[in-house]
């Protein structure tokens, strides 16, 4: 079993309970959690469970802690992404710049980005939007989430970004 985060801070204990002698059923305790956790949710396959945790707001620093005892590619390159992250407060928007070695160094590739992205809006403060330079193929591109109309059409116009939803890809 893992701990996430401090171990003196977070436990996971599992077991299974009975209700009655025909049914069984399996308990997850993550003991200390709870206080920043804001949502739940699960996904079922036919041999695999995921949980999923959305935390609440937490600073930057508490969140990268959380995060440090998965060393997925997924996390690998959303710890990159948050390395390089910079913040304009006058347009709402942190955006990071990654190049090819960040993805070759954290073994991820551009499609993980939509969900680090996802990610990084979950730790952070309501209204803000996302965005993310990388290399991919030779190309320089741009992935941007945001619900700010304004920066739609500037993105749409100045970079000619095609937009699907909150999400604009454009080539940089």
């Amino acid at each position: 079993m893992e701990l996430i985060g401090k171990p003196q801070d977070i436990a996971i204990a599992l077991g299974m309970e009975a209700s009655d002698p025909k049914t069984r059923v399996f308990v997850v305790t993550v003991q200390n959690l709870a206080p920043l956790i804001s949502r739940m949710s699960y996904e079922k396959s036919d041999k695999d469970i995921k949980l999923y945790f959305t935390l609440k707001s937490v600073s930057r620093n508490e969140g990268l802690e959380l995060l440090q005892a998965e060393r997925s590619p997924e996390t690998l390159l959303l710890e990159r992404v948050l390395a390089k992250t910079e913040r304009s407060q006058d347009k709402k928007l942190y955006m990071s710049a990654l190049t090819i070695q960040d993805f070759e160094q954290t073994g991820a590739n551009s499609r993980m980005l939509p969900n680090a992205i996802q990610r990084i809006r979950a730790l952070s403060e309501p209204g803000f939007s996302y965005g993310v330079t990388f290399e991919e193929a030779g190309a320089k591109k741009g992935l941007l989430w945001t619900q700010n109309p304004n920066l739609i059409e500037e993105y749409k116009q100045t970079h000619r970004g095609i937009q699907k939803g909150n999400w604009i890809l454009w080539n940089v």
